[in-house]
């Protein structure tokens, strides 16, 4: 997926099975009282194919093993098919997982083509190897404990086709700081600390969505910078609820978008909000934007 919106600042602390502050954003690097943090981007989404064909030639240099005749190993991933059509993501071997994994989109085997529609529950669960993901666009589901305990995850990004993230999926993902969101399911419907945890530093809502819902990012106690993209047109009540650590708000929208009670419980004359030159004076005039800390133009 190509991404349009520019990640500011995408940040992380430094960085530290089996089943089927006050500171000002700037430069690389930020610090929270004593601790330094390093800015790290996800890894851009792809569509990655893998053909295997009748000889057992694998496409694109992936390792590929049939450990059964329903289930595979990708690259050190496992996944599984209910029914020749979808495959869901269901483990991983802890010597052959890389530290940065792709998921495949596709797989081609014996006349079947399968895409990757679920991360099963525990698919991950406490791989520690594990710092990066790429998760193709077309997955639908992420289950429970699916992430647990991968405590050097540091950042991911969430593709459009996603619908549903239960909550434990990323429970105790402690170094997960930055999280992007191109789906408007998850924008919308859910409390994002309850599936990510209150450590999240950053998020961004990019891609299609155009709306959060009510409570967002209510609670989300460490974030200190949210970026908005240029479709985000409203904002829902309480978004921004009890975020005290909130200080920078960068909204590409040339409209400002209506939030009337999205910043309660938030000291919004501390937030700094970066827009486009030439929309200062509406976020200025407007009701839900004109009280904030300082609107700036986005650099």
């Amino acid at each position: 997926m190509k991404k349009n919106f520019y990640f500011l600042a995408f940040v992380m602390l430094s960085f530290a099975f089996i089943s089927c502050g006050d500171d000002e954003e700037g430069g690389p690097n930020n610090s929270q009282g004593s601790q330094t943090v390093t800015i790290v981007t996800p890894p851009a989404m792809r569509n990655i194919i893998v053909m295997v064909d009748a000889n057992g030639n694998v496409s694109g240099g992936h390792e590929f093993t049939e450990i059964a005749s329903d289930i595979f190993m990708v690259d050190g991933v496992k996944y599984q098919t209910p029914d020749n059509s979808n495959l869901f993501v269901c483990g991983y071997d802890p010597e052959k997982i890389k530290s940065n994994v792709e998921l495949i989109s596709t797989l081609i085997y014996k006349g079947n083509s399968m895409k990757t529609y679920v991360i099963d529950s525990n698919a991950f669960y406490g791989c520690e190897k594990l710092t990066t993901i790429m998760i193709p666009d077309g997955l639908n589901r992420i289950h429970g404990a699916a992430f647990s305990y991968c405590k050097n995850l540091a950042t991911i990004a969430i593709p459009s086709s996603v619908q549903n993230i239960t909550s434990s999926a990323f429970s105790s993902c402690n170094n997960m700081l930055n999280v992007v969101i191109y789906s408007s399911s998850i924008a919308e419907k859910k409390t994002l600390h309850e599936i990510f945890g209150p450590q999240v530093l950053k998020y961004t809502l990019d891609g299609n969505v155009e709306r959060t819902g009510t409570s967002t990012f209510e609670g989300c106690g460490n974030l200190n910078t949210v970026v908005l993209s240029n479709k985000v047109e409203y904002l829902g009540r309480n978004t921004f609820s009890d975020c005290p650590a909130l200080r920078h708000i960068y909204c590409y929208a040339t409209t400002p978008p209506d939030g009337i009670g999205a910043f309660s419980n938030t000291s919004i004359e501390r937030i700094k909000v970066h827009v486009p030159s030439g929309s200062i004076s509406a976020y200025q005039a407007s009701d839900t934007w004109m009280n904030f800390g300082s609107i700036v133009a986005i650099e």
